[in-house]
């Protein structure tokens, strides 16, 4: 289900046992509410693509988008969820981390979802694209008369884009 990002309640996030991950630290998902499992996706307003698709830094990796956001009601929903994540991280620091840890020390270590631009340059947003099967990233264009499925190849540097994404 996708809802637009300013339509989604970030207080509802459900946050899932942290399970060890391939590479040997610990993943936790985030279900849409604690009576619903499923993955929680919102619609982004459209951004500017400064950079065009990113490839991975190394092996295995996946590729990046850097979404520049212009938009204050966007950053703000951003920061939002990077707040309630740090909640529920310090909250939950003994069972994530097996040791406890304050809010002020999970915000040292925690990665804002929204950069601040330097300079003349807008905030970015970095999003993960995900290549698997059954979970690929879709991507949709903005044509005059609306919306029509592309693909990764038709991301381009200085393009725009309309991302829905998974929380």
């Amino acid at each position: 289900q996708n809802t637009q990002y300013s339509d989604f309640t970030v207080s509802e996030l459900s946050y899932s046992n942290p399970k060890k991950n391939s590479r040997g630290g610990i993943s936790v998902w985030l279900n849409t509410s604690a009576s619903d499992s499923s993955k929680p996706r919102v619609q982004l307003e459209k951004c500017r693509v400064p950079f065009g698709i990113r490839e991975p830094m190394e092996a295995g990796g996946r590729k990046s988008l850097d979404l520049a956001v212009s938009s204050e009601a966007l950053q703000q929903w951003c920061a939002t969820l990077d707040e309630r994540n740090i909640d529920t991280v310090s909250a939950n620091s003994e069972t994530f981390f097996k040791n406890k840890m304050s809010k002020e020390v999970v915000s040292e270590f925690y990665r804002k979802l929204v950069t601040p631009g330097k300079g003349d340059y807008e905030p970015l947003l970095k999003i993960k694209i995900s290549e698997y099967e059954g979970n690929k990233t879709k991507v949709f264009l903005m044509k005059k008369d609306g919306w029509e499925e592309g693909t990764l190849e038709d991301v381009k540097e200085i393009g725009r884009a309309s991302c829905r994404e998974r929380v």
